[in-house]
């Protein structure tokens, strides 16, 4: 359910009540979903659902469900249930024969997996014999490559053609990503309210080829806009440049719409709409390879390659202290002053990254200013990990981009660090965080934007920095870095939670020849009584 409201001072809390009709118009479901509304936030969504833990529960025919809202009808919607039984061609039956998985019995999610093929067969046999033969079909489509099949059952029954393009897309063929199923999403959500769009979007160039990160956000970007921001779709609709066909270098622009961040909304890039001021530079990594990264103009200015190349710069030096490579393999920079945007508190004497864009401002090209282009890059490895804690990631970042400034402007690690220290660790003082132990009491009593409000999310960062600091003084660079590679590649494998601070620390005790050295660093910075 999508909401717009009046952006409200503070955070609202309220109870979504959905009430379920069976075919009958008979009450047969009733529950209740807690919900809010975040402050500042024009908009809200939500989603739930009901159903049970075994196939054939729901009988044929038509249901609504309704959502109240303290005790108000805000929306209702109706659905059908109906038998969609398999294909009985010979051809269908013998296409089956090939899949291991398609004989009896079948599970619940191999069931749907073949309604799917059904479904293309009945619109195009030979579309479907040529989708079975993908190798990911063959093995049994995994959760991310199920949305793909049913994307196609979808496409197909509404425009055959549509399919078989979609079908010769190689990252479609080659099994998605989870990357690529959120752009599977964004065609869905279009091809389900705009038909007429999605045609365009299947048809454009950006989707041929090797797929890149861009394409997700540009296809997510156009579902969000077309739910939550209408007047943005309407004008992006009416451009030239989107009417005929969207590039590689247009799918860039797109990702300014994708998301709502701390600083920027997809309401404060209007400006990039009209401009269409686009530039490319292709970046080689020692680790990577070869990446692309775009710079979309928002100021009267043109895109500044020097910017795109300070960052590649810190982009290796980072893949080299990691050892890893960056974890994305194209990079969207929008160029905007502070004069350009609304809402800038970030802008001036930072890059802002939002995940899927960059923004940064021109001037961060002059002189020692370039230094802050470092951390947008350091953030792709930490900051956008929710898989160790906070003062860990946010540590991590400001400590390798420390070590980055030190590489590329030689600025002495160990001046800068200390100095630092000393001036930042005092003002955490002064609010009463003493070591980590502190972070987490406050993480646990205030929500993130208390924590903005009272400034001690600062001391996140503070702190974090220091314990590394001093790790990276106390076992030396080599241990530091072959944990935090241990780490980071331990919190990219889980798919829920996050490493523990135990498990942290006894990464860093594998990798540390001396553990009185760094049991003495655990105990100044980090306290808890697992340092032993």
């Amino acid at each position: 359910m999508f909401l717009t409201h009046p952006a409200p001072n503070q955070q609202t809390d309220y109870v979504i009540e959905a009430k379920w009709y069976g075919p009958r118009g008979i009450l047969f479901e009733s529950d209740t979903t807690e919900a809010h509304v975040e402050e500042g936030r024009t908009y809200s969504s939500r989603s739930d659902g009901r159903g049970w833990r075994t196939p054939s529960q729901w009988r044929i025919g038509s249901y609504r469900v309704d959502l109240h809202v303290n005790g108000r009808v805000v929306a209702s919607k109706e659905f059908d249930v109906v038998d969609e039984p398999l294909s009985r061609s010979s051809e269908f039956q013998k296409m089956r024969n090939t899949l291991p998985w398609a004989a009896d019995p079948m599970s619940p999610e191999e069931s749907v997996d073949l309604i799917s093929l059904s479904t293309i067969s009945s619109k195009d046999h030979e579309l479907a014999r040529r989708i079975s033969l993908f190798p990911w079909v063959q093995s049994g489509p995994t959760e991310d490559n199920r949305a793909a099949l049913q994307l196609l059952a979808v496409v197909s029954e509404k425009d055959v053609r549509l399919a078989r393009r979609i079908a010769e897309f190689e990252w479609i063929s080659d099994g998605i990503t989870s990357h690529e199923r959120q752009a599977v999403w964004g065609l869905s959500v279009v091809m389900d309210s705009d038909p007429e769009l999605a045609e365009l979007l299947i048809m454009s160039p950006f989707l041929e080829g090797q797929f890149q990160m861009r394409n997700s956000s540009a296809l997510r970007a156009m579902g969000r806009l077309l739910h939550r921001y209408p007047t943005l779709y309407s004008s992006i609709l009416s451009q030239g440049w989107f009417k005929d066909g969207i590039s590689s270098e247009e799918a860039a622009l797109l990702t300014a719409f994708d998301r709502d961040g701390r600083f920027f909304s997809p309401t404060n890039f209007r400006g990039i709409i009209e401009r269409n001021k686009l530039e490319s530079v292709s970046i080689t990594l020692p680790l990577r390879g070869e990446i692309t990264a775009t710079g979309v103009s928002h100021s009267q200015g043109d895109v500044r390659t020097d910017v795109i190349e300070v960052i590649g710069e810190a982009a290796a030096e980072v893949e080299a202290f990691m050892d890893v490579p960056l974890p994305v393999d194209d990079l969207v920079l929008i160029f905007a002053g502070c004069a350009d945007l609304p809402y800038n508190e970030g802008c001036g004497f930072w890059g802002v990254n939002s995940h899927s864009y960059i923004v940064v401002d021109p001037r961060l090209a002059i002189g020692d200013a370039r230094r802050s282009l470092i951390g947008v890059i350091t953030f792709y490895y930490w900051r956008s990990s929710s898989n160790v804690p906070r003062w860990f990631h946010s540590g991590v970042a400001e400590f390798i981009k420390l070590y980055v400034e030190d590489r590329l402007f030689e600025n002495p690690l160990n001046w800068d660090l200390g100095t630092r220290i000393r001036q930042n660790v005092d003002f955490c003082r002064a609010k009463g965080i003493e070591d980590v132990q502190d972070l987490l009491r406050i993480e646990e009593r205030y929500t993130p934007s208390e924590l903005r409000d009272l400034e001690l999310h600062y001391c996140f960062d503070i702190m974090g920095r220091s314990m590394i600091f001093e790790l990276y003084q106390a076992i030396g660079e080599n241990a530091v870095r072959a944990a935090l590679r241990e780490i980071y590649e331990a919190a990219q494998g889980l798919e829920e939670g996050e490493l523990t601070e135990e498990q942290i620390y006894q990464t860093f005790r594998r990798h540390s020849s001396s553990a009185a050295d760094l049991d003495q660093v655990y105990r100044k910075w980090h306290g808890g009584d697992f340092v032993r």
